[in-house]
């Protein structure tokens, strides 16, 4: 069959038309491997963001408002609602879902309507060929999928919309979608036994994939669950938030710690651990002396008031996602002086932030956020501490 040279760069049959001639483009892109098999280069999840600084997505994609839904049942109709909603409220959207029914089209939509022919051919080359270019055997080209959110990332940024709906094709933490880092809000909706072979045997273990859309300080949105997949959730949704506090014994710790709580709860932030330390400060002196402290000495009976507050506080929060604590979390406690499921004392900041350090340095895909309250002695004792 004869073939010429296509004007973007790319060798095409002349019996085609050109919307056949990308069709079979991106059927070329389709592989029987799944994502478990470690032999497909193409499916190490890290190569999609090679595969965005290859279209130029990176600030693109960060300077995007993204709406991210997974789940089992129920994704694309949130997705649909979501965009048929901000489009009446005058929102120029952008909406990727899976699969199609007729037409690949189906899956980009701006403004309630599938793209255009012409539009889709002019983005599609416009990817493929710059990808084709610049891939190799270290980063083959994207999977077909993966190709597809791509090309909506590419869409939806051309055409600068106000908001892209962005849903999950399948799990979520190693999703094509999820190279998302900031997205305005996440959504996981009703949860079950789907891809198996791929995201686990149990409820916990497929909720744990879906999770992986939650984002750092970004708000999450589930719906009912079973209780095995809401643990995870909200188990994922509350991971690593740290309190560190001390107060003077003036404070009643029964009105603030409940006060601080709510407060943090409200805005969707559960502590998996309170950290206790003495209200001396480490530094005696205004300068950088420090005050070598002999903890053996310290007298820790107030912080071992301030822990059984707050031990109360969250036995009396059971069944919420505070009450399941990290593994993380667990190991090498015995540097404190009392340990309990909720909270730890420890004789010293320095002894304290010791232990958080080395909870990162064993796990490196572990991030704590750490909310130093109760005296702004204690918070600029952290700021010196932190900068050694």
């Amino acid at each position: 069959m004869a073939e010429q040279e296509g004007g973007n760069g790319s060798q095409k049959s002349s019996s085609l038309s050109p919307y056949e001639e990308a069709l079979e483009a991106l059927s070329s892109l389709i592989t029987r491997r799944t994502r478990a098999d470690g032999s497909n280069m193409g499916n190490h999840f890290d190569l999609l963001f090679e595969y965005l600084k290859m279209l130029d997505l990176e600030d693109q994609i960060a300077n995007m408002k993204i709406i991210h839904v997974a789940g089992t049942k129920g994704k694309g109709s949130t997705c649909t609602f979501s965009e048929s909603i901000l489009r009446n409220c005058g929102f120029h959207t952008g909406l990727f879902t899976s699969p199609h029914l007729i037409d690949v089209r189906e899956r980009f939509r701006l403004d309630g309507m599938e793209i255009c022919e012409q539009k889709f051919l002019a983005y599609f080359w416009w990817c493929y060929d710059r990808l084709k270019g610049k891939t190799d055997d270290n980063i083959p080209m994207p999977t077909y999928f993966r190709f597809l959110a791509l090309l909506a990332f590419k869409i939806f940024a051309a055409e600068q919309v106000d908001v892209a709906i962005m849903e999950v094709g399948l799990g979520g933490k190693y999703d094509a979608t999820n190279v998302v880092q900031a997205p305005i809000v996440c959504g996981i909706t009703s949860l079950g036994y789907d891809h198996m072979e791929i995201l686990g045997n149990t409820l916990r273990e497929i909720a744990g994939e879906k999770a992986g859309i939650f984002k750092n300080r970004i708000p999450a949105f589930t719906v009912p669950q079973p209780d095995e997949a809401m643990h995870v959730l909200e188990e994922k949704a509350s991971q690593l938030n740290i309190l560190l506090f001390n107060c003077l014994t003036v404070r009643d710790p029964q009105l603030l710690l409940p006060c601080l709580m709510k407060t943090c709860a409200d805005h969707g932030v559960y502590f998996k651990k309170a950290l206790f330390v003495p209200s001396l400060s480490v530094y005696n002196k205004v300068g950088s002396q420090a005050l070598t402290l002999t903890e053996s000495k310290v007298d820790l009976s107030w912080q071992f008031t301030l822990q059984r507050v707050w031990e109360n506080l969250m036995q009396g929060n059971k069944g919420k996602s505070i009450d399941i604590v990290s593994e993380e979390l667990k190991k090498d406690m015995e540097m404190s002086a009392s340990n309990c499921e909720h909270s730890a004392v420890f004789p010293s900041l320095p002894m304290a932030i010791k232990w958080l350090r080395d909870r990162v340095q064993q796990n490196q895909s572990v991030r704590f956020q750490v909310l130093v309250t109760g005296s702004l002695h204690l918070v600029g004792d952290v700021l010196k501490l932190v900068k050694k």
